[in-house]
Formats: structure tokens, C-alpha cells, sequence
């Protein structure tokens, strides 16, 4: 009789104690599921970018402001030199967000982004209003929209010829372009000059690396894998600077932005010829 007094408590014991790992675990759950980030706030970055510099302190009072708020993470997306590229790169894979980083390449910009869908949901040009980035956190955390604030895309004419037709030349002249980048405006007209007077030099090629779109990303990004400079794409992200690469050794030679002589152009090109 004690025996099975004693078997009986036991199993008690062991069923009490089920339940209760049980409970626990489903309260785990929970909380886990509260804590899981829905949205996204990122702040694409660039060490050059002005208006990057005019934001900082609206965006460093939000940052304050938002450091407890669940289900939202703050992010930035670095584009100043090719190691905080890497680092950048490694944070877009490690929340999922490869394809955003691709594509959002407009420094000074800050996007909001749903962390289910990817999907960029609001996004802030210049902005340097702490109140007007927290007011658009809680309407988007709740479900609501909240308009975009951006810059005016200009209208550019682009270099862009054949492949064929740049793979015969020994010297690469590369617009790093935007079309909402406040540098490129000073950049894209001398460089477009420049690139016509030299139409007919075959030794010489001028084309564009043309990050304002996903669709002209990703024909940036063939292009430079097919010309063998996918890396030097891949590291160099500074809207309004121009490259020259020597097409043999896929190396930059030299570097200028925001360049608004065009003797300077003719200079280096006639020394790395």
C-alpha cells in the first residue's frame, strides 16, 4: 500500500512538473514573439555625404528615443570606403536584408522597411526633425502608412555604350551616379562632356555605374562582372566620384569627385595613356 502511495505521489510530481516546463515554455513563446523585430529603421550612410552630416543629430536624438522600442531595429548601411561596405554587407545578410542593401544606395537617405516583407515602406530624404522620424515609427508599427519624403530626381543622359564597344578600350572612365545625388549634379555634366569629346577615341571608354534604380543596379552590377571589375563595383559606392581603370589589370589608376574642371580629366587620361 505504501508502495504504490509512493508511486502514485511520484507520478504526481513528474505530471506537475510537465505542466509547468509546459507553461513555461508557451510564456517563452510569447514574449519571444513580442520581442521579434517588425520593422526596420536605415540609415544609409556615406563619410562625403553632407546631408548625411546635416541629419546626424535628429537621427542620434532618435536613436535615444527608440533604443527600448520593441519590434523595431535601428541599422546602418555604410557606404564610406570599401571596409565599412564589408560591414555593412555582413549586416544586410545577417538580418535577411541582402536585397536592401543592393539596391538603397541614395546616402542621406532613411528607409523604413517591414521586416516580414522586405518591403520598403516609407522613406526620408534630408530629414533632420527627430519628431517627424518618431511620429512615422509609431504609425508605421501600427499598421499605417506614412509618406515618403525624398528629393527631386533629376533627368540625366547617361554613357552607356555596348560592351563590345568598351571592351576594346586599355583606359575606364566610371561615373559612380544617382540620379538624387546632390554631388552628381556637379559630376554628370562634366563627366557627359568630357565622355563626348572622346567618342571617337578607342582607347578610351566612359560609362556609368548607375545605382538609382534596382533595375539599373543590376545592369550596373552584369556589366562590371563582365568586365571583370565586379569588385571594384562592389567597393565603391561614392555617388559623384570617378574612376580610371586601367582595363588590362582591372586596377584604379586615379580617383576624383565632384570634379567640375574638365582639364583635369584630359590631364589624367593623357598620363595614363
Amino acid at each position: 500500500m505504501e508502495s504504490m502511495f509512493r508511486t502514485k505521489f511520484v507520478n504526481v510530481i513528474f505530471l506537475l512538473s510537465f505542466i509547468f516546463s509546459l507553461a513555461s515554455c508557451s510564456t517563452s513563446d510569447i514574449l519571444s514573439s513580442h520581442s521579434e523585430t517588425k520593422l526596420y529603421m536605415i540609415n544609409i550612410y556615406g563619410g562625403w555625404c553632407k546631408t548625411c552630416s546635416r541629419v546626424e543629430p535628429a537621427i542620434k536624438k532618435i536613436q535615444q528615443q527608440i533604443k527600448n522600442t520593441a519590434g523595431l531595429k535601428y541599422l546602418v548601411f555604410d557606404q564610406t570606403n570599401p571596409e565599412t561596405l564589408l560591414g555593412s554587407e555582413k549586416l544586410s545578410v545577417k538580418y535577411g536584408l541582402e536585397e536592401i542593401f543592393e539596391v538603397e544606395r541614395h546616402t542621406g537617405e532613411v528607409i523604413f522597411v517591414d521586416a516580414k516583407t522586405k518591403e520598403v515602406l516609407t522613406r526620408f530624404y534630408g530629414v533632420d526633425d527627430s519628431n517627424i522620424y518618431w511620429a512615422a515609427i509609431r504609425k508605421l508599427m501600427s499598421g499605417e502608412s506614412f509618406e515618403s519624403i525624398t528629393a527631386e530626381r533629376k533627368e540625366y543622359i547617361l554613357s552607356k555604350p555596348a560592351l563590345a564597344e568598351i571592351q576594346q578600350a586599355k583606359l575606364y572612365v566610371v561615373d559612380i551616379h544617382h540620379d538624387m545625388c546632390g554631388g552628381c549634379a556637379i559630376t554628370a555634366p562634366v563627366f557627359e562632356e568630357v565622355a563626348l569629346e572622346y567618342k571617337n577615341d578607342l582607347d578610351v571608354s566612359f560609362f556609368t555605374f548607375d545605382l538609382t534604380s534596382p533595375e539599373t543596379v543590376k545592369e550596373t552590377s552584369k556589366l562590371a562582372e563582365d568586365l571583370g571589375i565586379y569588385q571594384i563595383y562592389k567597393s565603391h559606392k561614392h555617388t559623384g566620384e570617378v574612376l580610371f581603370i586601367d582595363a588590362k589589370s582591372t586596377q584604379i589608376l586615379k580617383a576624383i569627385a565632384l570634379e567640375k574642371n574638365k582639364q583635369v580629366y584630359y590631364d589624367i587620361i593623357a598620363e595614363l595613356l
